[in-house]
C-alpha cells in the first residue's frame, strides 16, 4: 500500500510540475513550414526558446538570454500593416523569426532566417505554410517604428 500511494504522490508531482512548466512559458510565435515542420518561439521570462522540426520530435531546440535577443517592430505609415521580429542567437548561428500582416496578404504571414552571426545575408530561409501562423512577437515590443 506504502508503494502505492509512494508511486501516486510522485506522479501527482510531476504533473503538476508540467503544468507549472506549462504555464510558465509564453507562446510568441507559431507556424507550421511548407515542407511541414513546426516552428516554435517561447517566451520564458529570463530567456526565449526556439523549436524546429516535426510534431513532437523537434531536430533543433535552443534558449536565447532576453539580453541578448533584439525585437523590432514596425508600422506602415498608411495604417496597411505591422511586422514584427525576434533576433535569436544559437552557437555561430542567428535565426530571424518575423511575422506580420497587411491588406495584401489574407492571413497572418511568417518566415525564418538562418544566417551565420555578423552577416545579413541568409543562408536559409524558412517560409511559413499560409493559414498557420500565430505571432504575438509584436506583443513584446511598445515601440514600433515605420517599416517605410
Amino acid at each position: 500500500m506504502n508503494r502505492i500511494c509512494t508511486r501516486l504522490a510522485s506522479a501527482v508531482l510531476m504533473f503538476g510540475l508540467a503544468i507549472t512548466t506549462a504555464q510558465a512559458s509564453e507562446l510568441l510565435f507559431a507556424c507550421t513550414t511548407t515542407n511541414g515542420k513546426q516552428i516554435m518561439v517561447t517566451d520564458h521570462g529570463q530567456n526565449f526558446g526556439y523549436r524546429f522540426g516535426k510534431p513532437g520530435k523537434p531536430e533543433l531546440a535552443f534558449t536565447s538570454d532576453r539580453q541578448q535577443t533584439e525585437i523590432t517592430a514596425c508600422t506602415a505609415s498608411n495604417g496597411d500593416g505591422s511586422e514584427a521580429s525576434i533576433h535569436l542567437s544559437n552557437g555561430d548561428y542567428d535565426y530571424v523569426v518575423t511575422g506580420g500582416g497587411d491588406r495584401y496578404h489574407k492571413q497572418p504571414y511568417g518566415d525564418v532566417k538562418v544566417m551565420r552571426s555578423g552577416s545579413d545575408t541568409p543562408v536559409a530561409t524558412l517560409q511559413c505554410r499560409t493559414g498557420t501562423v500565430v505571432n504575438h512577437i509584436f506583443d513584446l515590443s511598445n515601440i514600433a517604428s515605420r517599416c517605410d
